[in-house]
């Protein structure tokens, strides 16, 4: 496996730059926080941003609530537990990517509240469109907190699952 990823051939640039549209990837147990508010959100950049959500639940697609929100769920699930979000995560990247209009795709959970408009958030993706990591310190650990990913980026990382699936359990500190 790490021989193929040494040898995986760079990916792309866009042909024709395009607007972004950006993939917001949710991690929820049975339910999403401040519903109303998302939905009001979402509709304001109808069509220019998409949200899957991730059901640890089963049979979340009949039981998932608010049941406004169960059409964004997608109807497979992935093992999950604590700090271990993994293959929840490949799994929505992998169905975000088969939208072939998103640009960007972007973690978040189900207390996550949209602090900015959307427009403003597409604008600065579209200005740097690079991809962004952040990391934060909690209980002493450093965890995978936030990113967003230029598809290109994404679609490396989903291609790649099996090589950092083969990592997983294994803590690098990087400074």
């Amino acid at each position: 496996l790490l021989t193929e990823w040494a040898e995986e051939p760079p990916l792309p640039e866009p042909s024709v730059p395009q607007k972004p549209k950006l993939a917001l990837l949710m991690a929820a147990v049975d339910h999403v926080s401040n519903a109303g508010l998302w939905h009001a959100w979402l509709k304001l950049e109808k069509g220019r941003v998409a949200l899957l959500i991730h059901a640890a639940m089963a049979n979340a697609s009949e039981r998932f609530q608010p049941a406004s929100m169960r059409p964004f769920v997608v109807a497979h699930r992935a093992p999950t537990a604590w700090c271990d979000m993994h293959r929840a995560f490949m799994l929505l990247v992998g169905e975000a990517l088969l939208d072939t209009a998103v640009t960007h795709l972007a973690a978040i959970d189900y207390s996550t509240l949209p602090a900015k408009p959307a427009s403003v958030i597409l604008s600065a993706l579209g200005d740097d469109p690079t991809s962004r990591i952040c990391s934060m310190t909690y209980s002493g650990n450093v965890a995978e907190a936030w990113w967003v990913l230029e598809r290109r980026t994404a679609a490396l990382f989903h291609r790649l699952a099996p090589v950092i699936e083969a990592f997983r359990g294994i803590s690098i500190n990087i400074v």
